[in-house]
């Protein structure tokens, strides 16, 4: 082999070694929300993922959003149609035939406010007070004792449910710990 064909060689193997390890390297699959930059929540949507969204699809993009997601598959007849749950910390993700169905985010524990960090299209996160959301909602926002304390509001794209935390309900400074919007299964396991 010739000098220039060793100097060809050596560079080729170089650059191959420089190309395979940069492609070695990714980004963190998981990229968790920061405090500036909330996940948009509406009444058919979680971010940009839309119910009815294929179950891999949703669950990949889903936890590019709130980190790693287990998914359990459900008993149709057991579950009331849901086949399938992916959850993560404080948030769940409901799936029936394949399809994202429904989401509920946060937990009504008195100890995610903020957690995880979403925002509905009109302003509600979680741990703001029902005045605050008397105020973004109005009249359309609607508090129940059901459940140990609830509530619904129906938007442009849909209802949203979720929970609240003082129960009973102690009034204006009850505070939304979850959020929610779709199919939930059975009627007594939602919001």
């Amino acid at each position: 082999m010739t000098v220039s064909r060793r100097r060809k060689v050596a560079a080729c193997t170089a650059l191959a070694a420089v190309t395979v390890a940069s492609l070695a390297w990714a980004p963190p699959l998981v990229a968790q929300t920061t405090a500036s930059s909330p996940v948009r929540l509406s009444g058919d949507a979680v971010g940009g993922v839309r119910l009815g969204t294929s179950q891999a699809r949703a669950i990949g993009e889903l936890a590019t959003m709130f980190g790693r997601l287990k998914t359990t598959k459900l008993k149709a007849i057991g579950w009331c149609g849901l086949t399938a749950q992916s959850t993560g910390h404080d948030v769940l993700f409901n799936f029936q035939r394949g399809r994202l169905a429904g989401y509920e985010l946060g937990d009504a524990d008195g100890k995610t406010a903020g957690q995880p960090n979403v925002v509905t299209v009109a302003g509600l996160r979680l741990g703001d007070t029902v005045a605050q959301a008397e105020k973004i909602y109005g009249q359309e926002f609607i508090t129940s004792a059901a459940q140990g304390g609830s509530w619904k509001v129906k938007t442009p794209t849909g209802e949203m449910v979720g929970l609240l935390v003082n129960p009973p309900m102690t009034g204006s400074a009850d505070q939304v710990e979850m959020i929610g919007a779709g199919d939930f299964g059975c009627a007594a396991m939602g919001p």
